[in-house]
């Protein structure tokens, strides 16, 4: 006759645990954040607890992004701290449940750029009394601080007339002489001084 089982007891060794390094990490900068991807660890060790993120600047020591653990069904991380112009390095540490931490995945580096805003839309041009007049759509998308307008004549290179303040979907070209062809186009300025790229093209006769 067999009696019932006992009350179940446990005991881990106390040889140090080691998680492994954590694989594949990649980093993208995309729509003003840096998201972050790394390979599942789950499957490589059964007592893994979480993972840290770590990031640093320049020559800066690594700092940790979260106090606490990311779960370890997690394998991604969004950074919405950045700040444009910067560089930034991050590793991925994996922890397990006896606490113990795993060595850093492969450094990667992202640099992160302020946003461009789009180039203005629909440039138009008119001739009037005064001169050629210029008009165009806000461009959707960063924000603008300011447009540039462009002028040449065939055969020329092209040089910067004006600068519109940002709201402004007008411009009035003065410096004109009658019946000379002018191309015109734009660019949308924004924050820092970033320019986008032209517009489309108009060409009138004065």
């Amino acid at each position: 006759v067999v009696g019932a089982f006992s009350e179940t007891a446990y005991a881990r060794p106390q040889k140090p645990t080691r998680p492994p390094a954590v694989l594949g990490l990649t980093a993208v900068w995309e729509d003003g954040a840096v998201r972050l991807y790394w390979t599942d660890m789950q499957p490589y060790d059964a007592a893994l607890n979480g993972y840290h993120v770590l990031r640093r600047t320049g020559h800066a020591k690594f700092a940790r992004l979260t106090d606490s653990l990311l779960p370890a069904r997690q394998n991604r991380f969004t950074d919405t701290t950045t700040i444009p112009d910067d560089g930034y390095e991050y590793a991925v540490q994996a922890w397990d449940i006896f606490g113990a931490a795993g060595d850093t995945s492969a450094i990667v580096t992202v640099a992160v750029k302020r946003p461009v805003p789009a180039a203005p839309a629909g440039l138009r041009a008119h001739a009037t009394s005064s001169g050629i007049e210029l008009s165009w759509d806000e461009p959707f998308g960063p924000a603008v601080t300011g447009y540039r307008v462009y002028r040449y004549e065939r055969g020329r290179e092209p040089s910067r007339i004006a600068s519109p303040k940002p709201g402004t979907t007008d411009y009035t070209d003065n410096d004109v002489t009658h019946g000379r062809l002018y191309f015109y186009y734009m660019t949308s300025v924004g924050e820092g001084g970033t320019e986008s790229g032209p517009s489309a093209e108009v060409g009138i006769r004065r």
